[in-house]
C-alpha cells in the first residue's frame, strides 16, 4: 500500500529529542533538539517545527498531513540507570518491609556468590513497617494502625522522601480493595502536604505477588 502522508517517529532522550520522518516518496530525513526536562513535550514540538519548516508548512499544517506518529523515550531507562528519581519511601505490611531486597530468590549471576544484588529502589531506613494484616480472602485481622502510618511518613520526611508507596496487605487482599488498603492514602496527605504520595500499587500493577507490585509503584 503506497504511503499517503508523512510517518514521523520521535525519542526523546536525557540529552537529545531526536526525530526520523518519511516522506510520502519514500525520502527519510533526520533531526534532533535538546530535551526540555521540565516538559519534554517543548523539545517534541520544537522538532516538529523544525521539520515543518522543512516544508515550508507551520507546525499545524504539517501535522494535518501525518499519516502516523510514533513516540518513544529512554527517560524512565534512564532515571533506573541513574537512579536519579524522586527519593522513595515505603510504607509496607509489618514483616514485608525486606521483600523489594529479597525479591524472589532471584540472582542474575547464579554462579558468582559474591555479586552484589541491585540498589532497592527505597533504601531500608525509608522503609517503614506498619502493622495490619489482612486473610488469603482480603479480611482485615488486624486494622490499620493509622498512628504509625502518620509516625512513618513523619519519619520518612525528616530523611527527605518527596514519594510514598503504600503497600499493600498480603497475599490476595491486595487485589480485593481491603480497607487497610483504601485507609492509608485517604490521610496520609494530611497534614504532610510536602508528600507526593504514589497511587496504591494493584492500580499500577493488579497482579499477583507482593514483590512485582511493590516495585511497580516504586
Amino acid at each position: 500500500m503506497a504511503q499517503e502522508g508523512y510517518r514521523v517517529g520521535v525519542d526523546v532522550g536525557g540529552t537529545f529529542t531526536d526525530l526520523i520522518c518519511i516522506t510520502p516518496d519514500g525520502q527519510v530525513l533526520m533531526d534532533k533538539t535538546p530535551t526540555t526536562p521540565d516538559d519534554q513535550s517543548v523539545g517534541v514540538l520544537a522538532a516538529v517545527a523544525r521539520l515543518a519548516a522543512t516544508f515550508g508548512l507551520s507546525p499545524k499544517a504539517f501535522c494535518g498531513t501525518l499519516e502516523a506518529f510514533v513516540h518513544g523515550t529512554t527517560t524512565a531507562d534512564n532515571t533506573m540507570i541513574e537512579m536519579s528519581g524522586a527519593a522513595t519511601g515505603l510504607l509496607a505490611t509489618e514483616g514485608h518491609r525486606d521483600e523489594i531486597e529479597l525479591r524472589r530468590d532471584h540472582k542474575e549471576e547464579i554462579w558468582d556468590p559474591a555479586a552484589p544484588p541491585p540498589h532497592p529502589i527505597a533504601r531500608r531506613r525509608a522503609r517503614i513497617a506498619i502493622p495490619e494484616r489482612c486473610d488469603f480472602e482480603g479480611n482485615v485481622v488486624m486494622a490499620l494502625d493509622e498512628e504509625a502510618v502518620r509516625r512513618g511518613v513523619r519519619r520518612l520526611q525528616k530523611l527527605g522522601v518527596e514519594s510514598i508507596v503504600v503497600e499493600t496487605p498480603t497475599f490476595d487482599g491486595e487485589l480485593l480493595g481491603a480497607g487497610a488498603v483504601v485507609k492509608g492514602p485517604a490521610f496520609i496527605g494530611e497534614p504532610f502536604t510536602v508528600v507526593v504520595l504514589a497511587p496504591t500499587d494493584v492500580a499500577v500493577l493488579d497482579e499477583h505477588g507482593n514483590y512485582d507490585i511493590t516495585i511497580g509503584s516504586a
